[in-house]
């Protein structure tokens, strides 16, 4: 009879752990040694070493970036300028809000001037005008005509004609219309005066506020001036942040190391295959020690009933 061999003990689930997670880390380590290339070059150099131990075990390493002595000295340059650009952009922002206040009351005071412009002033001073050049002339009618019109009636009365005859009504009659005339000319006149001054008031009060408006005007494109020129300052004022930057991505660290990397290998996986070939091989043979038994006892009838 063939003897049977017995089934392999199982991987031990904590025992492919620790030999997987001892893997992994002779891995890591391995390829943390792969990258611990010291870089020296035109801009500078780059070194690691290993600093100190941490509470897993794991090696602690520093990484110091040494720029070039030339690009050192840019480096320091553009940070000074960009601290004085700092200052630089504060000002400009505060004036900015400087200017943009100013530029607000400009707005206002543009705004009011309409108001300034008095129409019904104008009209007044033409009516005040025509008044006084209506009384102006008057003053020299009313005695005029008063002496005329006198002097007229002895002059009438001396050639004899009496009131209610036909020379003497035709002789105050023209007198009468020498004197409408005289006084309807100087009213005309005066109408003619009169919108002379309103108009000539109403051209000054245009006038005074197209000049203040024009004054406004300029103030505000100064103030414009103003705000483009602090715009500008600021957008300069960034130029040395550029410049870091672009200087920075000379440095070694910033431009980056070229890495290699190995993946460590599935130790749980191998020890499970291998595991399962050697319980794979056990009933392989374990069949055919069976079916060799089963020959050896069919013989073994066979023969008996052969020999009774």
């Amino acid at each position: 009879m063939g003897g049977k061999s017995s089934s392999p003990a199982p991987v031990n689930p904590y025992d492919a752990a620790a030999a997987q997670t001892q893997t992994n880390q002779a891995t890591a380590a391995y390829n943390k040694d792969l990258n611990l290339n010291n870089y020296s070059g035109t801009f500078g150099s780059q070194t690691q070493q290993q600093i100190g131990t941490g509470a897993s075990g794991a090696p602690i390493y520093a990484t110091t970036d040494t720029a070039s002595q030339p690009l050192q000295s840019l480096i320091n340059g553009s940070e000074s300028a960009a601290g004085n650009a700092n200052q630089i952009t504060s000002n400009s922002i505060y004036g900015l809000g400087g200017v943009n206040q100013s530029l607000s009351g400009v707005n206002q005071q543009l705004q009011g001037l309409s108001s300034q412009i008095n129409p019904a002033a104008a009209q007044q001073a033409n009516q005040q005008g025509q008044q006084a050049a209506y009384a102006a002339q008057t003053q020299y009618l009313d005695p005029q005509f008063s002496q005329e019109g006198t002097s007229l009636q002895s002059q009438l009365a001396n050639q004899g004609l009496t009131p209610g005859s036909q020379a003497y009504t035709n002789a105050m009659t023209n007198f009468n219309n020498s004197k409408n005339q005289a006084y309807s000319n100087a009213a005309n006149q005066s109408v003619l005066t009169g919108s002379q001054i309103g108009s000539q008031m109403l051209q000054n009060n245009l006038s005074a506020v197209g000049a203040q408006g024009s004054l406004l005007g300029e103030q505000a494109t100064n103030l414009g001036q103003q705000g483009n020129n602090y715009n500008q300052q600021a957008s300069l004022a960034q130029v040395p942040y550029s410049q870091l930057s672009s200087l920075a991505g000379l440095v070694p660290s910033s431009t980056g190391m070229a890495t290699s990397s190995t993946q460590p290998a599935n130790i749980t996986q191998n020890l499970q295959n291998q595991y399962q070939a050697q319980l794979n091989s056990d009933n392989a043979s374990n069949q055919a020690a069976n079916s060799t038994d089963a020959g050896l006892v069919s013989l073994a009838g066979t023969a008996a009933m052969m020999f009774f």
